[in-house]
C-alpha cells in the first residue's frame, strides 16, 4: 500500500482549497470536493525535452471531461502529464489515490450514491467488483439489461410472447422452435424469468 503524500492549502483564483498531493504525480492535487488541480508546466525552450519537466509554484484547476463507453455509466476523466510522461486517467481513482492509497487495478472505486460522476471523496470509497456490481443494480438497475445489451438476440416483445406461450402450458421444445436464433436454454431461461427480469 502507498499512502497519499503531502496535506496542504493552496489558493486558486482567490479561493482557498484544503488538498492532498498525488503520491506519484506530486505535481497534482485533488481537493475533498473533487476537483484537481495541477502545477503547470513552463515553458522548455532552450532545453532538452527529456529532461523533468519545470513547473510553476501556483496551481491551476484541470479540465475534466466525461468519457461514455455503451451500456456504461459515464465517468470524469483527466488527462495527467509530467515529466515526459502523459495518461489519462479516471478522476474518481485519481481522487482516491490523493486521499487514501494506491491500490491494484483489481480493487475498484465505488461510487456509494450511485451517481458515477459523483466524486466528491465522502462518496467514493475502494471495493471489490461485486461490491461495484451491487452499487450500480441497487442505484441504477443494470446498464446493460435487456435490448441495451449489444449482444441481445430477443426483444422485450419476444420476451413477453415466450412467457406468454408458456404460461398457457405450451412446451419449451414447441416455443424454441419459433426462435431459431437463440439457445433452448435461452427461451427457458426467459419463459421462467431467469434472465430479462426487468420484464413485468
Amino acid at each position: 500500500m502507498i499512502l497519499g503524500a503531502l496535506n496542504m492549502k493552496i489558493n486558486v483564483d482567490g479561493v482557498d482549497y484544503k488538498v492532498k498531493v498525488h503520491p506519484i504525480f506530486d505535481c497534482y492535487a485533488s481537493s475533498e470536493s473533487g476537483l484537481i488541480f495541477t502545477r503547470p508546466a513552463l515553458s522548455r525552450r532552450g532545453l532538452p525535452r527529456s529532461g523533468p519537466s519545470i513547473r510553476a509554484n501556483h496551481w491551476v484547476c484541470t479540465s475534466q471531461f466525461i468519457v461514455q463507453a455503451k451500456y456504461t455509466p459515464p465517468y470524469k476523466k483527466i488527462r495527467i502529464t509530467q515529466d515526459g510522461f502523459t495518461k489519462l486517467a479516471s478522476a474518481h481513482r485519481f481522487i482516491l489515490e490523493c486521499w487514501d492509497s494506491i491500490q491494484p487495478r483489481k480493487i475498484v472505486v465505488r461510487h456509494l450514491d450511485g451517481n458515477s460522476l459523483n466524486n466528491i471523496l465522502s462518496n467514493l470509497k475502494y471495493g471489490t467488483v461485486k461490491e461495484n456490481v451491487d452499487d450500480a443494480f441497487r442505484h441504477n438497475g443494470n446498464y446493460a439489461e435487456g435490448t441495451r445489451n449489444g449482444r441481445s438476440k430477443l426483444t422485450e416483445d419476444d420476451v413477453r410472447e415466450i412467457r406468454r406461450r408458456y404460461d398457457c402450458g405450451e412446451l419449451l421444445s414447441k416455443i424454441s422452435v419459433d426462435y431459431p436464433h437463440i439457445t433452448n436454454v435461452s427461451v427457458k431461461n426467459a419463459a421462467k424469468r431467469i434472465t430479462w427480469i426487468h420484464i413485468d
